[in-house]
């Protein structure tokens, strides 16, 4: 928890990027603008979830997280908090009435050490299931190029009190979901690491030399994509800063 209550002592490298790109000391807060960019920020705005859920889905969500820097902001929360959340504003809205009208984020607050960095989210995601942490070049370094952050719950938290439980419970929960994955992820660890590796436009033969991988082979008659090593556009969006949060909205 060191690690989320001090992150510019623990943080150095996120704290010299966020200089870079303006995102040190600042939140995201109930009037910023959304700008949805990719198919699940889409949903999130629509508030919306999808009927079916494919390979192609999957495969699409793995590979979003090579869309995330490392070293940049991001907040969790426990799934029983967000319950609470729903259910603790319907409660106040047939009684005090204080969320009525209120539009306010769902997160897991800085005092339970849920305002974290992608590493150490992806680092409990990947570790609850045994598999290793990809390769910290597959990621990109500019933290203006996604869409996460901490944000500002202090109002929604004062009327509801709904941030009950901590990153670390939120981890061992996790953990405990994906357990049985465990042997079959140890049998199959080698493939699964390259497969995943391979998601990532960043992925390149010569990485794949360092990291232990194999890399693609070209098909007779059809040569390998040249294309299939570059680097993907880092630059921030432009206009409005993107805003995919959990969001409650309870205007009338």
């Amino acid at each position: 928890m060191s690690a989320c209550a001090s992150p510019t002592s623990a943080w150095p490298r996120a704290e010299r990027l966020g200089r870079r790109y303006g995102r040190v000391g600042v939140r995201v807060r109930i009037g910023d603008p959304a700008n949805p960019v990719d198919a699940y920020t889409r949903i999130k705005a629509a508030a919306v979830m999808p009927s079916y859920v494919g390979l192609g889905t999957v495969l699409g969500m793995i590979r979003i997280i090579y869309d995330m820097p490392l070293a940049a902001r991001c907040e969790i929360v426990y799934d029983a908090d967000a319950a609470s959340t729903l259910v603790s504003a319907v409660e106040n809205l047939r009684g005090a009435g204080e969320m009525r009208g209120r539009t306010g984020f769902i997160a897991g607050g800085a005092a339970n050490g849920c305002q974290i960095r992608i590493q150490a989210m992806l680092e409990g995601a990947f570790g609850s299931m045994g598999l290793a942490m990809p390769r910290e070049e597959l990621f990109p370094d500019n933290l203006g190029s996604y869409y996460l952050d901490w944000y500002d719950t202090a109002e929604v938290q004062s009327i509801l009190g709904y941030q009950n439980h901590t990153f670390d419970q939120w981890n061992e929960v996790f953990t405990a979901n994906f357990r049985f994955l465990k042997p079959a992820v140890a049998a199959l660890r080698p493939v699964l690491t390259a497969a995943i590796a391979r998601l990532s436009p960043r992925f390149t033969p010569a990485r794949s030399r360092r990291s232990g991988l194999r890399p693609p082979r070209a098909r007779p008659g059809r040569p390998l994509d040249s294309r299939r090593g570059a680097t993907r556009t880092e630059a921030g969006p432009a206009g409005a800063r993107p805003n995919a949060g959990s969001i409650v909205d309870l205007a009338p």
